[in-house]
């Protein structure tokens, strides 16, 4: 699995947010179906999402940022929480997927107290 489960680190803040780094202006289906997809299972897990359109001039500096976080660029969507000041990559929608499937997406509220 990819992002913060795979190294230790210790959350000295309460997360602010839980960041989908996603596109508006992708053509490719299984990127549309895997944002849908996910937004979906945050909406039923009761877990509150923020989403940053990677396509958008506005956030230009900031997808470049999460970008360099993740070392995955243009690849959506990602997923991020904001602890404090700084970002933490948690993973892609593989990674999402499978924490729901195996009934671990609450671990984002154990961990950082979303």
């Amino acid at each position: 699995m990819n992002g913060i489960f795979k190294t230790k680190f210790v959350v000295k803040y309460k997360v602010m947010s839980v960041i989908m780094l996603y596109t508006s202006v992708s053509h490719l289906k299984g990127v549309k179906k895997k944002q849908e997809e996910t937004r979906l299972i945050f909406h039923i897990n009761k877990i509150q999402i923020v989403e940053i359109d990677g396509s958008q001039e506005d956030n230009l500096t900031l997808r470049e940022n999460l970008f360099d976080i993740c070392k995955r660029r243009y690849e959506y969507p990602q997923f991020f929480v904001k602890v404090g000041e700084k970002y933490r990559y948690i993973g892609d929608f593989s990674t999402i997927n499978q924490m729901n499937d195996s009934k671990r997406l609450s671990e984002l509220t154990y961990f950082f107290g979303v």
